[in-house]
């Protein structure tokens, strides 16, 4: 193989790419996947390639790009074939001064020129993985940001624990009729719901790896979303990454969520940011259940009162209310504060509605974006 590349259009491949290689363990190994990059040239372009197991990335380079006036050539393929990239490529390729650089093959060594400057960098005889592949089912095709709004309204939810990796993802289906999306950690759900035609099997893709994958995808473009068997496959333009899905069966939480009317609920309309920031001026003295804050809310008429109280100091916030239902609950409930700023955050109205039954029971945080649905259980204290 024998290329000339632009520098910078590679290194910042190579970064993206990066995110997504395994990662190698001092004193030897590594955990899953591969710690190398695939470099691989043809007439098509610099397909770049990398796995952590987890996801699957590649992204092919155009030779040319669209310029002022027309195309301009950025890379040129002077003999086709494939190279293995250790992290010390990167850090050479860096060092050269000029944009053009010219990557030669030689045995098992990468030599690197330009204007004068000449490097050696070690390569290996590698196999690396091939793609994922299988039968594929109902795909999505919609523009970057429907994706993006799926993660910021639920992602936040999904859990963390290894104990249960099946609520470390986010839980989509869609009938042709109702699309939904769902994540919990168990203590808090998150759930976004709207009629949509999109046909898709109930599958679970895990929501920080989502989330990274969509980062890397270019502007508002379209990705084509279809489940692959074991993994799901996005697809924008030439960049194609697949993310392996949550093994197990998601938890039926359509039960969960069943708000309440204004006859056996409190229905408490207020200002979002107000809310926000008493909560968050009641953390310095709120007691900690396992880590996280906990603050008290309490109905009391036309307001609501968010305080916190510890040995060094108490902290209370009143906040009235832009409307509230008749039904108003006289108990004190014990929420965690962070779960309940992330709620409210998700919502991107000015006002958010609280819906609270009785102490025990789930406290919704909805708005007039009904497609969004947040539920926080209370804390027993």
């Amino acid at each position: 193989m024998e290329i000339n590349v632009t520098k910078s259009i590679l290194l910042k491949e190579l970064a993206v790419a990066s995110k997504f290689r395994g990662k190698e363990i001092k004193g030897g190994g590594i955990t899953e996947g591969s710690p190398y990059i695939a470099l691989s040239a043809s007439e098509n372009g610099l397909t770049i390639r990398s796995t952590d197991k987890q996801v699957y990335y590649q992204n092919i380079l155009p030779l040319e790009i669209v310029g002022e006036e027309d195309l301009e050539q950025v890379h040129v393929v002077k003999v086709p074939g494939q190279a293995t990239l250790t992290h010390k490529f990167e850090e050479v390729l860096r060092k050269f001064p000029s944009e053009t650089v010219n990557i030669k093959v030689t045995g098992e060594k990468l030599i690197l020129t330009s204007d004068g400057v000449n490097a050696e960098v070690a390569t290996l005889e590698y196999d690396f993985p091939a793609p994922p592949s299988g039968k594929e089912g109902e795909s999505i095709n919609s523009p970057k940001s429907f994706f993006e709004n799926i993660i910021s309204t639920t992602g936040f939810a999904a859990g963390e624990s290894d104990s249960r990796p099946i609520l470390k993802g986010i839980n989509i289906k869609g009938d042709g009729k109702t699309f939904t999306a769902v994540a919990t950690d168990s203590h808090r759900l998150s759930k976004y719901e709207a009629e949509q035609s999109i046909v898709i099997d109930n599958i679970t893709i895990p929501s920080k790896p989502f989330a990274s994958v969509l980062e890397t995808l270019n502007g508002d473009e379209k990705v084509k979303l279809t489940p692959l068997e074991n993994y799901v496959k996005l697809v924008q333009e030439d960049r194609i990454v697949f993310i392996l899905l949550l093994d197990g069966v998601f938890p039926d939480t359509t039960k969960l969520v069943s708000i309440g009317d204004t006859n056996t609920s409190s229905h408490l309309k207020i200002n979002a940011k107000e809310l926000i920031n008493a909560i968050d001026r009641a953390i310095p003295f709120a007691k900690n259940d396992k880590g996280k804050p906990m603050v008290h809310l309490e109905m009391i008429e036309n307001s609501i009162k968010i305080f916190s109280n510890a040995e060094d100091g108490s902290m209370t916030s009143t906040i009235s209310l832009i409307e509230a239902s008749e039904k108003i609950l006289s108990e004190k409930i014990v929420l965690n504060a962070k779960y309940m700023i992330d709620a409210i955050k998700s919502h991107s109205s000015k006002e958010v509605t609280i819906v609270i039954e009785s102490k025990q029971k789930p406290v919704y945080i909805i708005s007039k974006d009904t497609s969004n649905t947040q539920l926080v259980l209370p804390i027993k204290y």
